[in-house]
């Protein structure tokens, strides 16, 4: 019968050196790896973002089939004895836009006419249940914020300060896709409803009682009283007069979608997207908490580079936060007359 020897086989262990070595591949590769994974979550994120705005679109060109016209920034509650329209607490456009959004039973289940003398409608206890429901499709996945019920998508008023075109404090008004108290029809986007802008993106507010976020809260200034800014670019430059601490802010912008205000559903290109001086109203608060009549409230967003605007066509455009200030503004304005090349925004 023949024998065998079992064999022995020597295993040599790594060495520190080798240990480390290779301790450092796997870092570096880790390191490489981590930005790409981020870079396409965020892709993603950005995506989903511009889809969330061209629902939007959609919803709004279903509205102005339905009814002739666009829905109007602010919807006036109940007019004074001289006829005059008044708004306490009025329903945003995205309120209008409910129907059009798979989401009629919260458009119905407003209560709009209230009885005695408390007429905030947005506001209004009654419809508490509506003003809470968080809605998807007004959030963007890459702010993380997390204000709730939330929004994140925002009508413009225009190039300017205030919210009316009928303002007489600043030449000229709002003149943007959702001006106040009237709606506008296709007819009123001479400048082309390819070349205006209708909705674009805000980041929530800090939700901070402690300190002053620059790129999502705003300041509630007072300069109108001191300065009284007659344009735009006065405005811009008031509020980067600002010193670094502000003493009384808005930390909750975006907090809600239903109520027609700059601190949540409203914006304007006054200053540049993604800007790096603060946003600031021009008076002192007033009215319900965050309430204010106008400032510079600017496009922020988290994507990098700029925001995603939604022009009326229905488009969605990336804008770059590199854009020139008078594009940016041009941009803004339904009907005027500026001539604004395709590949400049």
């Amino acid at each position: 019968m023949r024998s065998f020897k079992s064999s022995r086989f020597r295993y040599r262990a790594f060495t520190l050196i080798e240990v480390l070595v290779a301790t450092a591949i796997i870092g570096l590769l880790i390191g490489l790896l981590i930005p790409a994974v981020q870079a396409s979550r965020e892709a993603s994120r950005r995506a989903e973002c511009v889809n969330h705005l061209k629902q939007i679109g959609i919803a709004l060109a279903s509205h102005h089939s339905a009814h002739g016209r666009f829905p109007a920034g602010i919807t006036s509650t109940h007019e004074t004895r001289e006829g005059e329209k008044t708004a306490r607490g009025p329903l945003s456009v995205h309120y209008y836009l409910l129907p059009y959004l798979e989401a009629s039973s919260l458009y119905n289940g407003v209560n709009i006419v209230l009885d005695g003398t408390n007429r905030r409608v947005s506001s209004h206890s009654a419809n508490a249940t509506v003003r809470n429901t968080v809605l998807n499709g007004f959030l963007c996945p890459s702010d993380p914020n997390g204000l709730r019920p939330g929004n994140s998508y925002r009508a413009t008023v225009g190039p300017y300060a205030f919210e009316f075109d009928t303002s007489l404090r600043v030449p000229g008004g709002g003149h943007g896709a959702f001006p106040g108290f009237d709606g506008t029809t296709a007819n009123d986007f001479t400048d082309g409803l390819s070349q205006t802008v209708g909705f674009s993106e805000r980041l929530q507010g800090s939700d901070s009682g402690s300190s002053f976020h620059r790129s999502r809260d705003f300041w509630f200034s007072g300069i109108w009283e001191l300065r009284h800014p007659s344009n735009s670019d006065e405005v811009v430059a008031a509020c980067a007069a600002l010193s670094t601490s502000s003493p009384e802010w808005w930390p909750r912008s975006g907090e809600d979608w239903i109520s027609a205000r700059y601190a949540d559903t409203l914006y304007n290109h006054v200053g540049p997207p993604n800007g790096k001086g603060p946003d600031c109203s021009l008076n002192l608060p007033f009215g319900d908490p965050g309430d204010l009549s106008g400032g510079a409230i600017s496009a922020r967003s988290h994507h990098n580079g700029g925001v995603n605007a939604l022009l009326m066509d229905g488009s969605v455009r990336f804008v770059k936060q590199d854009v020139s200030l008078p594009v940016w503004r041009a941009i803004a304005s339904r009907a005027g007359g500026e001539a604004v090349a395709g590949d400049s925004f």
